[in-house]
């Protein structure tokens, strides 16, 4: 089936697809337009792993883990938060470590007992780091050995409590792998949540003075991928859905996103780890920003989503060209965070043809989910910054009194 007009193909998945299926719902005394089936909070979207088994989820440098194996470690982690930290619902636990496996397990096995995670910025000095600490009220932190560093100078006088993740080196700590290897747990601790309960706190520096911590809820998050996974249903049926995941053989691999971003941004929890989790995507983690590294494990491991800020995918082309890469698997490039110049979308196009470029712009705020466009549309209009992220997105544009404008 294809639709020439966006608003009909809009219309036929909403009416035809009950996952996509929407509501009007009252939250908080605001009526919102809401999806009206699937998960309803991170508890339930947890058991999606158990669709794809034994295959591949995260890869993290030479570690990997199948989506049964990170399924069994945020049960038993849950567990554990529960019995051994004595964590209580709505309470809330720090985050601070480069990027890992045992990062998005956290933070999955934190929302599940019913706790709050809160993302803390790696890159924060110790006075940022101990105003954040203050605000969010966090007691219990989990960290990798630079960040405890930087918690020493205050962690006693505000009662945190550090366990210690990774080394400085980014080998595993035992005793933490013990927490999950002791354990053999078949389910989820026995809490009640919400689908409006509280998922995390992220920070956000959009604004002048310190950096504001926003408040995500269970039902954002998962609506957050729903709405992509509803625009990815509207591509196809435009005509504009990327090559799919299949070798020059014609051998199908499994689909592969990147994680190129920090796990303390949004780009990285919800359009890397948990829409990967939903659709099964095997989700390769960098713990840095090193393009000859990337060039070499989109290669190795069949990589087919990357997903940047445009610098990033400049210096992903120059590395590859340098390397005498294609990076034949790639389908998709996608960039936020900032413009991307009109002539990198084109040198996409022409470069990585077999690869289809992408725009987004999201705010932490709305919990990802903004305006953006791929395909025919971006590469027709690259000067655009794309169209309202369809079905649950509403905008107003306004002047300074919050009058509505006319257009241009």
């Amino acid at each position: 089936m294809r639709f020439d007009c966006i608003e009909d193909a809009i219309n036929h998945v909403t009416s035809s697809e009950d996952i996509f299926a929407l509501e009007q719902r009252d939250i908080r005394g605001v009526t919102f337009t809401t999806f009206k089936n699937g998960p309803r909070t991170l508890r339930d979207y947890l058991d999606l792993c158990l669709r794809h088994g034994d295959q591949d989820f995260l890869v993290y440098e030479d570690e990997r883990y199948s989506f049964s194996e990170v399924h069994a470690a945020i049960q038993n982690l849950s567990k554990a938060l529960v019995a051994d930290f004595g964590v209580k619902p709505g309470e809330r636990v720090g985050l601070l470590m480069r990027n890992c496996p045992e990062y998005p397990m956290l933070f999955m096995a934190i929302a599940c007992a019913g706790a709050v995670p809160v993302f803390l910025n790696s890159w924060w000095t110790s006075l940022e780091l101990e105003y954040a600490f203050a605000k969010c009220e966090a007691k219990l932190a989990f960290v990798d050995e630079p960040r405890s560093a930087n918690l020493d100078p205050f962690a006693e006088a505000l009662g945190v409590q550090q366990v210690l993740v990774r080394t400085a080196s980014m080998e595993k700590v035992r005793s933490f792998w013990d927490i999950i290897d002791t354990r053999d747990d078949t389910a989820l601790p026995d809490v009640k949540v919400d689908p409006d309960d509280d998922f995390c706190v992220m920070y956000t520096s959009g604004s002048s003075g310190h950096p504001k911590g926003v408040v995500l809820t269970h039902r954002s998050a998962v609506s957050a991928i729903q709405s992509w996974l509803f625009s990815i249903q509207v591509s196809n049926l435009m005509g504009w859905a990327p090559n799919p995941p299949i070798d020059d053989d014609g051998n199908a691999y499994q689909p592969c996103t990147m994680i190129t971003t920090p796990f303390f941004h949004i780009s990285a929890t919800h359009a890397g780890f948990l829409l990967a989790l939903w659709i099964g995507m095997k989700a390769v983690i960098l713990s840095k920003w090193e393009p000859a590294r990337a060039v070499e494990l989109i290669d190795r491991e069949q990589v087919s989503r990357f997903a940047c800020v445009p610098t990033m995918s400049a210096e992903l082309l120059e590395a590859a060209a340098a390397m005498g890469s294609t990076l034949r698997s790639l389908r998709t490039i996608d960039s936020g965070g900032a413009k991307r110049p009109a002539s990198q979308v084109a040198e996409i196009a022409t470069r990585v043809p077999h690869a289809m470029p992408g725009t987004g712009f999201g705010m932490t705020e709305t919990g990802g989910p903004g305006i953006g466009m791929r395909g025919e549309p971006y590469l027709q209009n690259p000067e655009a910054a794309g169209r309202l992220q369809p079905p649950l997105m509403e905008m107003r544009i306004v002047d300074d009194e919050d009058n509505e404008v006319s257009v241009g």
